[in-house]
C-alpha cells in the first residue's frame, strides 16, 4: 500500500507508513507478494505458505526480485 504523504510504498496491512509513520488507509488488498524477473520480466503471485526465498532463479536463468504490490513493477 502507497502512502498517500510520502509516496512510499509499504507492506499489506501496515497500519502506519515506514518511512514517515503516517497513518495508512487500509484497503482489502489481499497479496503475498509477487516474484518479478530481471531477465525476461516474467512474474509470479506468491501463494499462501510461500516463501519469496523457496524460489532462486526463473525459468529462463533470471534473477527474481520480489515486490509486495503489482503496481510497483509494472510502473
Amino acid at each position: 500500500m502507497r502512502c498517500e504523504k510520502c509516496g512510499t510504498q509499504n507492506p499489506p496491512n501496515f497500519t502506519f507508513c515506514i518511512c514517515c509513520n503516517a497513518k495508512l488507509e487500509l484497503l482489502d488488498e489481499n497479496t503475498n507478494g509477487y516474484l518479478v524477473c530481471s531477465e525476461c520480466g516474467g512474474y509470479y503471485e506468491l501463494q499462501d505458505g510461500e516463501n519469496p526465498e523457496d524460489f532462486t532463479e526463473c525459468e529462463c536463468g533470471g534473477q527474481l526480485v520480489f515486490y509486495w504490490y503489482k503496481e510497483e513493477f509494472m510502473e
